[in-house]
C-alpha cells in the first residue's frame, strides 16, 4: 500500500494553530471548514518557467463543437488549414436525452473515421435537484468505454468538478470527488481488459485560486489505482468566468501561465506522475456584443496560443482545444458568442488568425509529431 499523502492546508487563514510553515495533514474534520485549501496554488508571476521556448514541441490542437451538424465538417476543414490533425471535443452524460445520443454519437463517429480524433467529456449532468447516483454514472462510463472506446481518442470524466454551478458544471454535487475517482478507475480497468488505447482523464476549471478546496478533497479520496489510471488532465482557462471579466492585455499571458503552473503543482501535490500531460480542453473569448468584440477575441487568441506554445511544454502541456467552433442561439450567457465562426458559418477574424497559428505551432505537413 502506498504511503498516505501528506497535504498542507490553510484553515481559517492560518495553519490551524501550527507554527508558520509547518505542514498540517488534511483530515476529514478539516474538510468541515469552508476555508480549507490545498497549498499548491502559486503566486502570480509574469516570469516564464525555466526552459520555456528552449526547444520546439508542436502542440496538438482541437476545437469544441457541442452540437455537431452536417455543417461541422466543412467548418473543421476551414479551421484546420494546413494542420496535420485537428481534434474534436464534445460532451455527454447519463442525463442527456436519447434523441441527443442518437444524433450526436453517429456524427462524432463519422468525424473520427475522417481523421478527427474525438475527445468526449463524460459529465454527471443536471439531475434537477435529485442526488446523482454514482452507480448510474459509473455504469454510463462503462457503457461509453464498451461501445465507443474503440473509436474515441480520449475521455475526461466529470465536467469541472471544482466549479459549484448546478447548471454548467458538476462541482455542485457534493459526492463528485468519489464519482470522479470511481469513474476513472472503472473506465481504465475496462479499457485495459478490452485492449483499448483509450486515454482516460478528468478536467478542472482554473479560476485563479477558487479551486483549491477541490484539490484538497481529491488528495483525501484519490486511491493508488486512481493515480495509476489517470492518463491526462484537462484544464479550462477561460477569461475569469467565475469572478470577473478579464481585460485583453498583458494579464492574459500572466494568468494563462499561472493556470498551467498551478495545475501542474496541484497534480504533483496529489501524487500524479510528472509524465501525466495536461491538455487545455476549454479556453475561449466571448463576443456576446457582436462584431464590436471581434478584435478583442482575435487579440485574446494571439496572446493565449503564443503563451501556451512558448511556456506550455515546460509545464507538460501538450495540446489545446478552441472553445467554440460556431456560435449558436443559446440562453446560457456563459456559452454565447465564443465561436470562431458566427451562427451563419462566416469566419470571424479570430478564425483566420487561429488557422495561421495552428500552422505555426502545430503539427503541419510532414514535420513534427501529432496525436
Amino acid at each position: 500500500m502506498a504511503a498516505a499523502l501528506a497535504v498542507v492546508v490553510t484553515i481559517g487563514g492560518s495553519l490551524g494553530g501550527a507554527a508558520a510553515g509547518a505542514p498540517t495533514p488534511v483530515t476529514a474534520a478539516h474538510l468541515s471548514s469552508l476555508n480549507v485549501a490545498l497549498d499548491c496554488a502559486l503566486p502570480a508571476t509574469s516570469t516564464p518557467p525555466a526552459g520555456a521556448g528552449s526547444s520546439r514541441h508542436p502542440l496538438s490542437f482541437g476545437v469544441t463543437d457541442s452540437h455537431p451538424t452536417r455543417a461541422t465538417l466543412p467548418l473543421l476543414r476551414t479551421l484546420q488549414g494546413g494542420l496535420r490533425r485537428l481534434g474534436v471535443h464534445d460532451y455527454t452524460g447519463p442525463t442527456r436525452s436519447a434523441a441527443y445520443l442518437r444524433t450526436v454519437y453517429p456524427r462524432l463517429h463519422r468525424l473520427s473515421r475522417r481523421g478527427y480524433p474525438v475527445t468526449l467529456d463524460v459529465g454527471i449532468g443536471n439531475t434537477n435537484g435529485a442526488a446523482p447516483s454514482r452507480r448510474r454514472f459509473v455504469r454510463f462510463v462503462r457503457h461509453i468505454v464498451r461501445h465507443d472506446g474503440g473509436w474515441l481518442y480520449a475521455i475526461e470524466l466529470t465536467n469541472e468538478p471544482d466549479v459549484p454551478s448546478p447548471t454548467t458544471s458538476d462541482g455542485a454535487n457534493t459526492a463528485v470527488i468519489g464519482d470522479l475517482v470511481d469513474g476513472v478507475v472503472a473506465a481504465k480497468s475496462l479499457a485495459r481488459r478490452l485492449h483499448l488505447r483509450l486515454r482516460v482523464g478528468f478536467n478542472v476549471a482554473y479560476d485563479y485560486g477558487a479551486d483549491s478546496i477541490f484539490w484538497a478533497r481529491l488528495a483525501l479520496q484519490a486511491t493508488p489505482e486512481f493515480r495509476r489510471d489517470v492518463d491526462w488532465v484537462g484544464l479550462h482557462t477561460y477569461p475569469n468566468l467565475l469572478s470577473a471579466d478579464t481585460p485583453v492585455n498583458g494579464s492574459v499571458e500572466v494568468l494563462e501561465r499561472l493556470a498551467m503552473a498551478t495545475t501542474r503543482s496541484c497534480m504533483a501535490a496529489i501524487g500524479l506522475s510528472p509524465a501525466v500531460p495536461i491538455e487545455i480542453t476549454e479556453v475561449g473569448y466571448p463576443t456576446t456584443r457582436g462584431p464590436t468584440e471581434y478584435a478583442a477575441q482575435r487579440d485574446y487568441w494571439q496572446r493565449v496560443i503564443a503563451t501556451v506554445a512558448h511556456d506550455g511544454p515546460a509545464y507538460g502541456v501538450g495540446g489545446l482545444f478552441v472553445f467554440l467552433l460556431q456560435d449558436a442561439p443559446t440562453t446560457a450567457a456563459v456559452a454565447s458568442g465564443y465561436g470562431v465562426f458566427d451562427q451563419h458559418g462566416h469566419s470571424k477574424p479570430a478564425r483566420l488568425l487561429l488557422t495561421r497559428l495552428f500552422q505555426r505551432y502545430g503539427c503541419a505537413g510532414a514535420a513534427g509529431t501529432c496525436r
